[in-house]
């Protein structure tokens, strides 16, 4: 009988891939709110095409690994996996900020939409 201790052992395989696309989930959430605040001082014609062009490529990177019409046809971790992953990353992150810094609101904010994108594809799917 194989004793599992962590998932990491239940599939050796497949969680070098999910650790790094959590870790680039994670570096272009971080981004992304750089880019946005960015764009908030700029002028507002120019900071608001920013602003949708940041949130537009956010979004389709997310629903690549959450889509939630998507029926995962292999053993082991799903992608949205990573995505649940990089929503405690961030969150962990946000923690070590000061409770009055926006930037600590902007990274948990972002930590729960993954975290919801990814439960969202998880109840669409029935499979955790």
């Amino acid at each position: 009988m194989n004793d599992v201790s962590t998932l990491e052992d239940f599939h050796p395989i497949a969680w070098p891939v999910i650790k790094v696309a959590a870790e680039h989930m994670v570096s272009l959430h971080i981004a992304s709110i750089a880019v946005k605040r960015i764009a908030s001082g700029l002028p507002q014609g120019e900071g608001r095409s920013l602003l949708a062009a940041t949130d537009s490529a956010l979004a389709e990177w997310d629903d690549d690994l959450c889509p939630p019409w998507f029926k995962w046809p292999f053993p082991g971790p799903r992608p949205y996996w990573a995505a649940m992953l990089a929503a405690g990353k961030l969150a962990d992150l946000a923690d070590t900020l000061p409770e009055d810094s926006p930037r600590r609101r902007d990274l948990a904010s972002s930590a729960g939409q993954l975290a919801q994108q990814a439960a969202n594809a998880i109840l669409a799917t029935g499979k955790g």
